[in-house]
């Protein structure tokens, strides 16, 4: 009889699922070749994947919960940064006056 285990949701470069049945543990992958292989493992081994997954499942929260995930265009991110935009008029400008000061 399987075990139930919480269902989580998976990094898209998690290449494992992990199995309980009948009191043993196991994982389970797809080799080189595509095809599906299933180890039987130790405890140990099987807690440590867990917490492999319950670490990527975090990482993958935060990401959620903290980074944007929308594409930002210029005008946004320059006022985000605010960055002082100057024409070439005022370049040129700037530069014919320094040039009239020192003369």
């Amino acid at each position: 009889m399987d075990e139930k285990r919480p269902s989580r949701r998976k990094d898209k470069d998690n290449p494992y699922t992990m199995i309980v049945k009948d009191g043993k543990f196991f994982v389970m992958f797809r080799n080189i070749d595509n095809e599906s292989v299933t180890v039987e493992v130790g405890e140990d081994v099987y807690a440590l994947f867990n917490t492999f997954e319950l670490e990527d499942l975090a990482l993958m929260n935060e990401f959620d919960r903290h980074s944007e995930h929308s594409e930002l265009g210029e005008q946004e991110l320059a006022r985000r940064a605010e960055i002082v935009h100057i024409t070439i008029d005022d370049i040129v400008a700037a530069k014919m006056d320094n040039e009239a000061l020192m003369h």
